[in-house]
């Protein structure tokens, strides 16, 4: 039987058919993204995670610009009903915020065999943190500055601070660059405790003196500290009320991240330095001058030393020489200039002396200073001279008259006198090459190329270099991989099984584990996820049962530990004996 289609049908049928194929990719693989949390505050963070069907695939999260990525690792689902087998790969994420208003997490690329999808979209909307002074907050962090309007060179105070009413565990701070600044930190850290609305903050605070090099609004950036809070487990319907519950009860380290507000400076050029200042000195903030001479009364040829002190609360670091006048008929040796700094509350404080060794030349009655210098007042406003007093020095004639000698570069009406007598230089003996005296010293001599002369002297340090630079990478590779080996054995080796705590047990064998995988590539950093385990130790040559065992047990370590499954006894057991089977393989 033969059937006639209409041609309008045909080509009806044919595009319903190039629209679906077209559409296979969707059909091969579901891939799909949930957050645990659309509306959270700065404070908190966001759960991604990424599930793919049949697994094997690599997730881009570079697109996402508003969060500051983590990787958690892997999960896998595997079910198996009516006989059909389907397997889910969960990738996990946690995503801090880096500022408030509505984040979006964009459709993010999954590679899976050659083939990309991508999951949805998702908006979080991320607001203020909880009133921090209101004693609400049971952990919160403040940054400010002792001005927000200073000058250009006048030093400020950058003060953090964390107040915690509970304990933080992990916590990593990450300070700012303090770009357009010269900073310093002030210190060491110092804790106190406060209390805010009748709750009890331990208080942890950080100082750092900044002196600003230019003009302009500048923004500090925030601080950002992240660390994990410890919260009680919840407990399951089905116990409650058990009497032992409370005894059972366990704690989790919940992730966390705090952000301080930014803070926007207005640094103001200094006034024009008026007319009757010949030079300014560049010191910025309060000072005073002393100066002081060792002796009054010398002789020609003997020295005194003259020292000039500068003292006070400023920029006095980048003060380097004085303009000082030095008398007629004088040598003067300037010394190094003696620092005496220190950083308090209020910054830089402290004094820094220059110190001249002074020769006379000739006898006579001579006046030394004053040293004058002019520096900007901070409080003032306008620029302030200071000055040392003046020293009467008497210098008498020497008994020996050779102490004046040495001063020869000092231009006096005696200067030749003082001059050592010529001495008629004469032969002693003869050059030990002979000199050429005949003719055949006059013809040219043929010349070396200059490529070939440029080879010859450039070669050997180049290759010197070269393998001096290859030798030290190697070395250092080698060295690495020697550090990560001992350090995953000594973990292994001082941890109790029995004794450690679950949380403690499971981060060594996942560091031990990290760091023996570490060993085989070197490198550093113990963040490594199953995926990457493929990518590390497939080049350093260990065979592909002990890779894709290394994958498991450590996909199995990050499963337990995120997923807060208990392990009793046995399961600590099993589990530390599959860990040091597999690190020991490693670290061979």
């Amino acid at each position: 039987m033969y059937l006639n289609f209409d041609p309008c049908f045909k080509k009806s049928a044919l595009i319903i058919l190039i629209i679906f194929f077209s559409s296979s990719p969707a059909f091969g693989a579901d891939v799909r993204a949930t957050v645990d949390n659309t509306n959270i505050s700065l404070n908190e963070s966001v759960s991604l995670k990424v599930i793919v069907n049949d697994g094997g695939c690599d997730v881009d999260t570079s697109l996402i610009k508003d969060f500051k990525v983590t990787p958690r690792g892997e999960s896998t689902n595997i079910q198996i009903i009516n006989s059909k087998y389907s397997k889910e790969v969960s990738h996990n994420f946690l995503l801090f915020p880096i500022r408030k208003g509505h984040l979006s997490i964009p459709a993010l690329p999954v590679n899976q065999d050659g083939k990309v999808f991508y999951t949805q979209a998702i908006t979080v909307n991320v607001s203020d943190s909880p009133s921090e002074k209101s004693g609400m907050a049971d952990i919160f962090i403040t940054a400010d500055v002792s001005k927000t309007d200073p000058f250009v060179s006048e030093q400020i105070v950058y003060t953090f601070q964390l107040f915690q009413a509970v304990k933080i565990a992990n916590a990593r701070l990450k300070e700012p660059e303090f770009k357009g600044f010269f900073s310093i930190k002030i210190g060491d850290e110092k804790t106190y405790r406060k209390i805010i609305n009748g709750r009890n903050y331990s208080v942890t605070e950080l100082q750092y003196v900044l002196i600003p090099d230019k003009a302009g609004k500048i923004r500090i950036e925030p601080s950002v500290l992240t660390g994990d809070i410890a919260r009680a487990a919840s407990r399951s319907r089905t116990n409650r009320g058990f009497p032992f519950d409370s005894f059972f009860n366990t704690r989790q380290l919940e992730p966390k991240q705090y952000i301080t507000k930014s803070i926007n400076l207005n640094i103001r050029s200094l006034p024009a330095v008026p007319e009757t200042v010949k030079r300014f000195s560049g010191l910025v903030g309060k000072f005073s001058i002393n100066s002081e001479i060792s002796n009054e009364q010398v002789e020609v040829g003997d020295s005194t030393t003259f020292s000039v002190t500068i003292e006070g609360e400023g920029n006095l670091i980048d003060l380097s020489r004085l303009d000082l006048t030095v008398p007629d008929h004088w040598k003067i040796y300037e010394d190094k200039p003696v620092e005496e700094l220190n950083t308090g509350p209020r910054g830089y404080y402290g004094r820094k002396t220059f110190k001249y060794a002074m020769v006379p030349i000739k006898s006579d009655d001579y006046v030394i200073g004053p040293v004058s210098l002019v520096y900007f007042d901070i409080d003032q406003e306008k620029y302030l001279p200071i000055s040392t007093e003046q020293f009467a020095v008497s210098v008498k004639p020497s008994g020996d008259p050779n102490k004046a000698i040495f001063a020869d570069d000092v231009q006096t009406e005696n200067k030749k006198s003082l001059l050592p007598k010529k001495i008629t230089v004469k032969v002693i003996g003869h050059d030990i090459l002979p000199i050429k005296d005949d003719l055949t010293a006059m013809k040219n001599q043929s010349h070396m190329p200059l490529f070939n002369y440029l080879v010859c002297v450039g070669a050997p340090p180049l290759l010197f270099c070269f393998f001096t630079f290859f030798l030290l990478g190697y070395q250092k590779q080698i060295n690495e991989e020697k550090i990560s080996r001992k350090k995953a054995l000594k973990i292994l080796k001082d941890m109790s099984v029995d004794r450690l705590p679950e949380n403690e047990l499971l981060t060594s064998l996942y560091q031990s584990l990290c760091f023996a995988i570490r060993s085989k590539a070197g490198g550093k950093g113990l963040s490594i996820t199953s995926s990457e385990v493929e990518r590390i130790l497939k080049p350093a040559g260990c065979p592909e049962i002990i890779i894709e065992s290394t994958a498991a047990l450590l996909e199995e370590i990050e499963s337990i530990k995120y997923s807060g499954k208990r392990l009793d006894q046995a399961d600590r057991s099993d589990l530390a004996s599959k860990s040091e089977k597999v690190i020991k393989e490693l670290c061979k």
